[in-house]
């Protein structure tokens, strides 16, 4: 039987292998993408190593030391907000877990408010800072009501029953408070602690994502709210019990856009306690708690729950009028593919009104060239091949194609993918439209089911890497990110929509760029002119993955490769980006969302 690993052999090794990893990258090896393909903590299970979170716990833990210098720098915080804290429904072991970690923390400005039934345990007792409210209530909300009109803190937040705050927790949101004043809500990263202590299953999370917000509560259970905030919005509402965590995010986050994000694990959830909700019941009020939302933000939108992502939901944007879609599709010498993809296109899409311009890159192949033919004739009135007799440049061919069509929406496609969902381009267009959204992009699968493209992250391995790469595609992903509608910095060209508007207002794609990374590059541009990107799971597609374009394999290929990712680096200061929809608590080196070592 192999020797199971201490702690200090496991940490050499797998530190060993990250170095083994970029030493390979440096000298522009390429990993062997046919070995079984396995998330990293199934990685580790397989090797009798411990969970990669338990590497992260160790470099990141704090010590006791660290918690007397924070309590050390308390009284240099230039804001001294001061936090009210709502307990309603906990029995009294709860309450007793939930006072203790308040007295254990380093920010003593706080104030806990608990029902007059509640049991105060002998720890809390003599503490002013603890009130059990004078109340009439008789139900949960009227409680919460009364307690954040009897409070005078700057911010108040609902502890869940279950919620265990870490010691630094306090300090660190009052730490973001001081360094903006203008924020309104904070949230933070959380884990799950067994009874014993055992931390597990962190929960890393992207700075503010109004669309993922939409899709699932991933800001938690535990958010930091501005008083005057939440009586401005008439606070907690009736039945909205088991989801009014989300309620409440949904009504704080439209009428303020200072939200704040500590990327910090600051409380713990039980998992023991179990919810007084019964999952439908949640669910039905969460969609409601969406519906809601849109009706109040003048959208019409039709709400369902995923079956295969627990606490996740969907919104649908009926379409009425179909605005024009020009579909751009360079190619060149790859009849095949071109083939299956204008075949899954015209057979398959129920969009009544597109065209696809075809961008012939000089093609000789005769299998290449009998397509097009074949598809001019049989789609003479949606169909327009453009021969585009240059030099090959991704980015000049699409924008040239750009400015041959008339569509009011810009789909641009990969001639190496597969159309999956007959509905994908009404899909598109419903979030393309919206005013915030300047792109979106879909789900792209290799031919084993597996991921390809969902989303686009910033900073791996220098650059980017799609995120959940080779994940099986029916799989939830990080937290439900693969399953549901995420907000992501960036999406791929091979299947990305946006209004012309958008795409005009940028420039279009920077032809000096020619190969790689130029639709990174247009969707940073996109987001810095002030607009949102978009992943949608349920627009389904295969994607070769640049067949028709090849590898970096010759010295030419190579060196405008060198040349296209120093621009990259210079224009985006990219060894020092922290990409926003991503936490820099989990890892560069991969696209499994593991944390980063």
């Amino acid at each position: 039987m192999r020797k199971r690993l201490d702690f200090v052999e496991a940490s050499r090794f797998w530190k060993l292998a990250c170095l083994w990893f970029r030493f390979k990258q440096r000298l522009g090896l390429t990993l062997n993408l046919d070995v079984p393909r396995a998330p990293a903590k199934e990685y580790f299970e397989a090797t009798a190593l411990a969970e990669p979170y338990s590497y992260w716990l160790a470099e990141n833990v704090m010590r006791q030391s660290d918690l007397q210098r924070l309590r050390g720098l308390v009284d240099l915080l230039p804001a001294r907000p001061t936090f009210g804290l709502i307990v309603a429904n906990a029995d009294a072991g709860q309450i007793s877990r939930i006072v203790d970690s308040l007295q254990q923390q380093v920010y003593d400005d706080w104030n806990l408010f608990l029902r007059s039934s509640a049991v105060i345990p002998g720890n809390g007792s003599g503490d002013p800072r603890i009130t059990k409210a004078t109340t009439s209530a008789s139900d949960t909300v009227a409680f919460l009501n009364e307690a954040v009109a009897a409070t005078t803190c700057d911010f108040v937040v609902l502890v869940d029953p279950n919620a265990l705050l870490a010691p630094d927790a306090l300090f660190e949101v009052a730490l973001a408070i001081s360094k903006d004043p203008a924020l309104d809500i904070i949230y933070s990263d959380h884990d799950v602690m067994a009874t014993d202590g055992a931390r597990s299953n962190p929960y890393f999370k992207p700075d503010w994502s109004p669309e993922t917000l939409l899709s699932r509560m991933y800001l938690g259970p535990l958010v930091f709210y501005r008083r005057s905030l939440l009586v401005s919005i008439g606070g907690f509402r009736s039945g909205f019990d088991a989801a009014m965590h989300f309620d409440v995010a949904l009504r704080a986050t439209e009428t303020t856009d200072h939200v704040g994000h500590v990327s910090r694990i600051l409380y713990h959830v039980h998992p023991e306690d179990p919810s007084p909700a019964s999952s439908a019941e949640v669910d039905a009020q969460a969609v409601r708690a969406i519906s809601d939302a849109l009706d109040r933000r003048g959208e019409s939108g039709l709400v369902s729950r995923l079956e295969d992502a627990a606490g996740c939901y969907i919104v649908r944007y009926p379409l009425g009028a179909h605005p024009r879609v020009s579909i751009i599709l360079p190619t060149r010498d790859n009849g095949k593919d071109l083939s299956t993809c204008l075949t899954s296109i015209f057979e398959r899409t129920t969009y009544p009104d597109f065209h696809v311009l075809v961008g012939d890159n000089g093609s000789k192949e005769p299998a290449a060239l009998s397509t097009m033919e074949y598809w001019s004739h049989r789609e003479n009135e949606r169909l327009t091949v453009e021969r585009l007799d240059i030099p090959f440049n991704f980015s000049k061919i699409n924008n040239t194609a750009a400015k041959l069509t008339n569509g009011d929406f810009l789909l641009f496609l990969n001639d190496d993918t597969e159309v999956l969902t007959a509905d994908w381009i009404e899909a598109l267009v419903e979030q393309a439209r919206r005013p915030a959204i300047g792109a979106a992009g879909g789900k792209l699968l290799y031919r084993d089911g597996s991921v390809q493209h969902a989303g686009v992250i910033l900073g791996i391995r220098g650059i980017a890497g799609h995120a959940h790469r080779f994940f099986p595609g029916s799989a939830p992903g990080y937290h439900g990110a693969l399953a549901a509608v995420t907000n992501y910095s960036a999406v791929t060209a091979a299947c990305m929509m946006m209004r012309r508007t958008v795409f005009d207002e940028v420039g279009g794609f920077d032809e000096d760029l020619a190969i790689e990374f130029n639709d990174i590059d247009l969707c940073l541009r996109v987001r810095a002119a002030g607009y949102r990107i978009v992943y949608l799971p349920h627009v389904l597609l295969y994607h070769a993955e640049s067949r028709s374009r090849g590898r970096a394999d010759n010295a030419l290929k190579l060196t405008v490769r060198v040349r296209e990712q120093r621009l990259m680096q210079e224009r985006w200061n990219m060894s020092k980006y922290i990409d926003p929809n991503y936490n820099p608590n989990l890892t560069l080196e991969g696209e499994d969302f593991s944390p980063r070592l």
